[in-house]
């Protein structure tokens, strides 16, 4: 069902088959402490996060260790879409690890780390999402999370881009 390697631009998902995990990889043309900030700052997070069908509403984070977030995207029609967690760690600028709860299934819960590697003024994002089992990922891969999740990294570049420049 899933490809090891999916290629659009710069971001790679990779999603092999009976792991409970998948992978996303981007280079960002900005440095780690703007892509952590774009991150991590709800007012920053609002211009980026979401695409074409959908828009960042709600957005609440209390980054620590320990700290809750919600996320509220709402379609052209207001329909509401929400997830929320609590993050485990903040290692600023280059690591957030956060739990990821879809509203409608609470009891499928995920584990995201975010990793930023900076060299030469551009940052290496890997971002790893483990679920409970290989279902709950199939599952959160085949919602077409993958178009949707492309396009908001292509905002999030457009957002350095403006803010780096």
């Amino acid at each position: 069902m899933l490809e090891k390697n999916r290629f659009e631009g710069d971001t790679v998902l990779i999603a092999n088959p009976g792991e409970k995990g998948f992978t996303i990889t981007r280079t960002f043309n900005a440095p780690a402490r703007l892509v952590f900030d774009a991150w991590t700052k709800p007012e920053l997070m609002k211009q980026w996060y979401g695409n074409a069908c959908m828009t960042l509403d709600v957005c609440e984070m209390d980054v620590r260790p320990g700290g809750a977030w919600r996320r509220v995207l709402v379609d052209k029609d207001g329909n509401r879409v929400a997830f929320y967690g609590t993050f485990q760690e903040v290692e600023a600028p280059h690591h957030v690890v956060f739990t990821e709860i879809f509203e409608p299934f609470p009891d499928h819960p995920s584990t995201v780390t975010v990793t930023l590697r900076e060299q030469g003024g551009k940052t290496h994002a890997t971002l790893v999402q483990l679920h409970g089992s290989v279902e709950s990922r199939d599952a959160h891969i085949g919602s077409g999370m993958e178009h949707g999740m492309r396009e908001t990294l292509d905002r999030l570049e457009a957002l350095l881009t403006s803010r780096h420049n």
